[in-house]
């Protein structure tokens, strides 16, 4: 495992018209010390997300977490995070896992799941290289065809167009407070965590650092993925042409 000097920055994507959103992220800024990304003209969730991880790329850290303006937190979270990041440096970290994802989350060593088709961004933590490539990637996706919502759908995307599996905890370390008011389509109550350990419960008291029986769940398809998405199949074979560069 690499191992070096680590620094985790925060950033909150943030719908400032909706006030019961505006109480929320004031407690999590206030947790994290995030700078809040403001949707202020309503551009969509994609322009802020995009917004809120390249500002991650400014700070010098070595790694970059964005958080939902929705969401609620552990105890400890910040030194959870770094609990984490320790654990698996190189790696995309969900800190989030939603409860319709098949698993045995039941094991008693391993809190872990290697996931290859993550789902709802709420909590995500990456290497700020990582960033780096997939911000020079999506600028790739035609998004007239995918449209200014769907954040979720350009790491998935990515991901599955790089061969990269996330990393999410389990339980999870956040929770979705309000399921069924999201402003990409996605809204239903089962917009939850599977097992959420609980906001008067410290991260710190899960053994995260026992990785290696982490199961892996999920199959997926970039390919087909993407043209269920809108994107044209042309673009889908000119991708599989290139070498996507994973920066440093």
């Amino acid at each position: 495992m690499e191992r070096c000097a680590r620094v985790v920055t925060y950033s909150i994507q943030h719908a400032p018209w909706v006030p019961e959103r505006r109480a929320i992220v004031a407690d999590l800024a206030r947790v994290t010390g995030a700078r809040i990304v403001q949707d202020v003209a309503r551009e969509g969730a994609w322009a802020t997300n995009r917004k809120a991880w390249s500002w991650g790329l400014t700070t010098g850290s070595t790694h970059h977490c964005v958080l939902q303006d929705d969401i609620g937190l552990c105890a400890d979270f910040k030194a959870t995070v770094e609990a984490l990041v320790a654990v698996r440096p190189a790696d995309p970290i969900w800190l989030f896992t939603q409860r319709s994802q098949p698993d045995p989350f039941n094991r008693p060593v391993c809190h872990w799941l290697r996931i290859r088709d993550p789902l709802a961004a709420l909590g995500v933590v990456m290497p700020v290289r990582l960033v780096r490539s997939f911000l020079a990637w999506v600028s790739e996706v035609p998004s007239a065809y995918i449209g200014p919502h769907n954040d979720d759908v350009r790491w998935r995307l990515f991901l599955g167009r790089c061969r990269i599996e996330a990393w999410a905890t389990v339980p999870s370390v956040v929770e979705h407070l309000q399921p069924s008011a999201s402003f990409c389509g996605n809204s239903n109550g089962g917009r939850v965590a599977r097992k959420f350990i609980g906001s008067d419960v410290s991260g710190l008291s899960v053994d995260w650092s026992v990785y290696e029986e982490a199961p892996t769940v999920g199959s997926f398809d970039w390919r087909s993925y993407a043209v269920r998405c809108g994107l044209p199949q042309a673009w889908v074979d000119w991708q599989e042409t290139r070498t996507v560069v994973l920066r440093r």
